[in-house]
């Protein structure tokens, strides 16, 4: 019975296998794959190698990579600063990237303080320096962007701010 509980832990479900009336198994797997085939193809991978070259360049002369997102996109980018940070195939010297959205005590406290649309603007302004790279996913950017151009003049000496979804 979905839902009850046995021994302290709650069992969800009994089932095993797609849920009845769900389409073939596998079928739900070719559709994601078909939609990831469409999204390669429209892909500008001119676009995509310029951006990676730029930020590697960036990185590679001590510059840094300022990265937030929300949800899913917050994950994607606290990956891709781990990796910068950290190594991705080669051991190699540490590059300069932060997670803003990572901070805890700076989100929660600078919400509070001076409410959610400056979150990742105190932290830019407090992170960033002349030609950084500001790497922002759409929510992001639709949750204060024009604080980053209005009140930041660091975000103004930086490079052009990467507006991508993460």
């Amino acid at each position: 019975m979905p839902g009850h509980w046995q021994r302290g832990c709650p069992v969800v479900s009994e089932q095993v296998g797609p849920p009845e009336g769900d389409a073939t198994p596998g079928a739900r797997d070719q559709e994601h794959i078909a939609h990831l085939g469409t999204a390669l193809a429209t892909m500008d991978l001119a676009r995509l190698r310029r951006w990676g070259r730029h930020l590697a360049e960036v990185l590679a002369r001590g510059g840094r990579l300022l990265a937030a997102g929300n949800g899913g996109s917050a994950a994607e980018a606290q990956h891709l600063t781990s990796e910068l940070v950290g190594r991705f195939k080669d051991d190699r010297e540490p590059l300069s990237a932060i997670a803003l959205h990572a901070d805890t005590s700076a989100v929660t406290a600078l919400g509070n303080d001076y409410g959610y649309a400056e979150i990742f603007a105190r932290q830019v302004h407090a992170h960033g320096r002349a030609g950084d790279i500001l790497m922002l996913d759409n929510m992001s950017i639709a949750h204060g962007r024009e604080s980053y151009k209005g009140e930041r003049e660091v975000v103004v000496a930086m490079a052009e701010p990467c507006l991508a979804g993460l």
